[in-house]
């Protein structure tokens, strides 16, 4: 959990929770999941202001959708005593207890659910009202989908769903030098996003997709200024708001400076059709 900029963004990582045995262990995607819908509950509540004890918390059940296959589902019947639905203990156990002060001016927090499942998206706004973060590399159907779902499904205390409520990641590989006229500039430009993005699948994957990088690229805004210009106008809708990377893999400060000054100077004034 996290605050900055008057949001709370909350993420699907438990940072430092393990399986707690040879059941969760088996299953521990899908239990993870579970743990993450449990600690939004609790966070939300909380923030709402209900006084209530673990014992109130929707329990954590795995179904035999939890796993991929009949196979996998066996074992983990088998380890679990042949039940078909496997309830999981809860992880934070507490006694009625509320957040003080009961007060606090709920209309100055926007919150964030940094969770790509739709699952995890709709229940956190039974609750409260909350945005909904996407990655960089969410494709853009995924995104028109999750706006459509969000205005039936966002929490009707929260007003009307706007695009404004999920961000759109985007990374930026802009090169505005002078070497090699337009075509230098997108050779470059193109060149540091496919090593960017190569060194992002191998972090987090450990193995190289040729495809998965290539489909990240072209997911980026990469090229020279006026390219950048031209994918704006193409991909995004008006109403949309950025979150724009600059220093993705580049701890060269200066460069970071110049792809951020090209950008505010030579293509924020020209997105969707606004003349300089």
């Amino acid at each position: 959990l996290g605050f900055a900029g008057g949001r709370f963004p909350f993420s699907n990582t438990p940072y430092g929770v393990r399986p707690r045995g040879a059941v969760e262990a088996a299953a521990w995607p899908a239990v993870r999941g579970l743990i993450f819908l449990e600690a939004t509950e609790i966070f939300l509540r909380f923030l709402r202001g209900d006084v209530f004890s673990s014992r109130e918390v929707r329990p954590k059940v795995l179904t035999r959708a939890a796993v991929r296959t009949d196979e996998d589902w066996a074992k983990l019947r088998a380890l679990a005593g042949d039940s078909n639905e496997i309830v999981i203990p809860p992880l934070w156990e507490f006694d009625d207890v509320g957040v003080i002060p009961f007060e606090a001016p709920m209309r100055l927090l926007n919150l964030t659910i940094g969770a790509h499942d739709a699952a995890s998206q709709d229940f956190a706004n039974t609750i409260l009202p909350c945005g909904v973060f996407n990655l960089s590399i969410t494709p853009a159907t995924q995104i028109e989908e999750t706006h459509r779902r969000m205005q039936r499904n966002f929490h009707p205390s929260g007003g009307g769903w706007t695009r404004d409520r999920m961000p759109r990641t985007v990374l930026v590989f802009i090169d505005d030098g002078e070497a090699g006229g337009a075509v230098g500039r997108r050779a470059r430009a193109r060149a540091q996003a496919e090593h960017a993005l190569a060194n992002y699948w191998r972090a987090i994957e450990g193995t190289l997709d040729p495809l998965k990088v290539a489909q990240a690229v072209d997911n980026a805004l990469v090229g020279a200024p006026e390219d950048v210009v031209e994918q704006m106008n193409e991909r995004f809708h008006p109403d949309d708001r950025l979150m724009l990377w600059f220093d993705f893999n580049n701890h060269d400060g200066a460069a970071v400076q110049r792809s951020m000054r090209s950008y505010m100077e030579k293509v924020a004034p020209r997105a969707q059709g606004r003349a300089p």
